[in-house]
């Protein structure tokens, strides 16, 4: 009775963390996972690369396909993403059809090849798909001497995500924490949502 109370908690604990489509951490465990992973690396002199990818013209296959078509998406793309992080890497459904990524790497450098890499490889992932999409993606490196709120790191984030949507989709933009983050026109960022952290 033990074992079968005990299976059916852990059930529960991992249902009230993950995100009942897609399986990856749900919006407010990524956010504070996330947390606590900036302040670590803070501590210990790490680099984080902080991604957030969307998918682009998701709303096309809901209203073309139905929504069954685009839950079909979301779970392709999330069982994609999880094949090619780490178990310590966090993945996170934190919108609609909007993901975060937070990964250790060991240098600058090797964060922004590793930002190319899965951004190519989750372009591969979603054109095998039934219905084909491609994502925009914004990664940001955060040097050890960057801020550490992050809210403000998500912000960045964001806005990288929003350049690489605004030329042309299908791309993935680079930036780092510890530089200024470019003001977008309210016009070309229509969807900027105030980031609850």
């Amino acid at each position: 009775a033990i074992n079968s109370f005990r299976r059916s908690f852990e059930r529960e604990r991992y249902h009230a963390h993950r995100d009942r489509m897609t399986g990856t951490l749900n919006k407010q465990v990524f956010h504070s996972r996330a947390a606590k992973a900036v302040a670590e690396a803070g501590r210990t002199g790490a680099t984080l690369l902080l991604v957030i990818l969307d998918l682009d013209d998701f709303k096309t296959i809901n209203s073309t396909h139905g929504h069954g078509a685009g839950d079909e998406v979301l779970r392709t793309f999330a069982s994609g993403a999880a094949s090619i992080m780490r178990r310590e890497d966090l993945i996170g459904r934190i919108g609609g059809d909007e993901f975060g990524l937070l990964v250790r790497v060991p240098s600058i450098a090797e964060g922004q090849g590793f930002a190319a890499d899965v951004h190519t490889r989750l372009t591969a992932v979603l054109a095998e798909a039934r219905y084909p999409v491609t994502c925009s993606m914004g990664a940001l490196i955060v040097p050890p001497s960057a801020p550490r709120a992050l809210g403000e790191l998500m912000h960045a984030a964001d806005v990288a995500m929003y350049q690489a949507k605004q030329t042309g989709k299908n791309g993935v933009k680079i930036a780092r924490a510890d530089e200024p983050v470019p003001v977008l026109s309210s016009a070309s960022a229509p969807k900027f949502r105030q980031r609850t952290v």
